[in-house]
């Protein structure tokens, strides 16, 4: 599929302080080469962790990041959503492993989003209680997502001009 729009990826950079247990980072991965590169586009992901203050959350989320970006470019047969699906549930199962491994004594709280511009296609899939919202038009939108609970995917068209926050 052709791709027609361009994407600008921006953070908001500085010395962020968190409190100890806590963890957030967006990252972008891409493949440059190959039929992965064409069939897979770019991965944009937010992780959010929370824990009690022994939770080292930097080193869960390096984990997790490294298992949404193995994960999603492991299959370059499968629909990028269907892509997309798979590696958030591996990333919640790693995050349950690590977790037990690390007999941790209180539950840590993990939100994720993950998106791919394909095309014009967004695709997106979401777990936890983060918010996905769309700037069009001069018009805010929260995109729904289904329920927090589970892994909520979706995808529709962008166009030229939209913001996804």
């Amino acid at each position: 599929m052709e791709k027609k729009l361009t994407v600008k990826f921006q953070k908001l950079l500085g010395s962020p302080v968190f409190p100890p247990g806590a963890f957030i980072e967006g990252l972008k991965f891409e493949r440059r080469e190959g039929d992965v590169a064409h069939r897979r586009g770019t991965l944009f992901s937010l992780i959010t962790l929370s824990g009690s203050k022994d939770f080292d959350g930097p080193v869960f989320g390096r984990a997790l990041f490294d298992t949404l970006e193995e994960e999603y470019f492991s299959d370059s047969n499968s629909p990028p959503l269907s892509c997309l699906e798979k590696a958030a549930f591996s990333a919640h199962r790693r995050l349950i492993g690590m977790t037990l491994s690390a007999h941790l004594s209180q539950s840590v709280d993990f939100n994720l989003i993950l998106a791919v511009l394909w095309g014009q296609v967004l695709y997106l899939c979401r777990l936890g209680s983060a918010a996905v919202y769309l700037l069009r038009d001069g018009k805010v939108s929260e995109v729904n997502l289904g329920d927090e609970a589970l892994v909520s995917c979706a995808s529709g068209f962008v166009y030229s001009g939209d913001t996804l926050i």
